[in-house]
């Protein structure tokens, strides 16, 4: 059975006289399955209604374009009447000229707001995709999953556990921050690490760190931050 880590197990080996908070090892919890597909319909909604107001936002930004061309055809039609009347220009020439002069404005005008309504979309479907494969992982989990977000690593003896937990669990503290992993302890299988994490990489740098402090000996917060640095930039 995996548990979360807590210092005060270990109180009959470290000093109880310190006043660093507790430190917890988080272990997966399933919630009932009908809580779990309520949560994941809520937020499935919650995104839906982002998207849609975006969506609006969209579309308010296409009337805007549309409202400043036609303001821009009336002016030019107002400046061709004007042109006409103090110029030798036929209207079809006066036309030519402010065509030309209102041509590039209009044209960086129209591609900018192309621009910025493609970049919209993309982001909107990106991130709606990274949301549903995030809530597929989280509210898909099954034993398959976990064999392939999970490495473990063989401990020598119990004493070398006590090292890598280190007074008052800083040690694991430490390793946890610096790796983005979770350590976790199985009751049932004492001479093992558990690391955790649904990023393969990140997961395999803590378990090639972690073998090499074991090899090394010397578990401390500062040499742990040195033995992931260095593997981290084989990787």
């Amino acid at each position: 059975m995996q548990h979360s880590f807590s210092p005060k197990n270990f109180s009959s080996q470290q000093s109880p006289t310190t006043n660093d908070e507790p430190v917890t090892i988080s272990s997966g919890g399933d919630l009932p399955a009908s809580a779990s597909q309520q949560a994941m319909q809520a937020g499935l909604a919650k995104r839906e209604g982002i998207l849609e107001e975006r969506e609006r936002q969209i579309a308010e930004k296409q009337r805007l374009v549309e409202e400043k061309l036609e303001s821009l055809e009336k002016l030019r039609r107002d400046l061709v009447e004007k042109l006409e009347k103090v110029s030798k220009f036929s209207a079809e020439d006066a036309k030519k000229i402010l065509l030309e002069n209102l041509d590039k404005d209009l044209s960086a005008e129209i591609s900018k707001k192309v621009r910025e309504a493609e970049n919209e979309i993309k982001l909107q479907a990106d991130d709606k995709a990274k949301n549903i494969l995030a809530d597929a992982i989280i509210h898909g989990v099954t034993d398959y999953v976990s064999e392939f977000t999970t490495s473990k690593v063989r401990l020598p003896d119990e004493d070398m556990k006590g090292k890598i937990i280190g007074k008052e669990g800083r040690n694991v503290r430490t390793f946890e921050q610096v790796t983005g992993v979770d350590v976790v302890m199985d009751d049932e299988i004492p001479d093992t690490l558990i690391l955790s994490s649904f990023d393969p990489i990140r997961r395999e740098i803590a378990k090639v760190s972690l073998e090499r402090l074991i090899e090394d000996g010397r578990i401390q917060p500062q040499r742990i931050e040195e033995i992931v640095a260095k593997t981290q930039n084989r990787y």
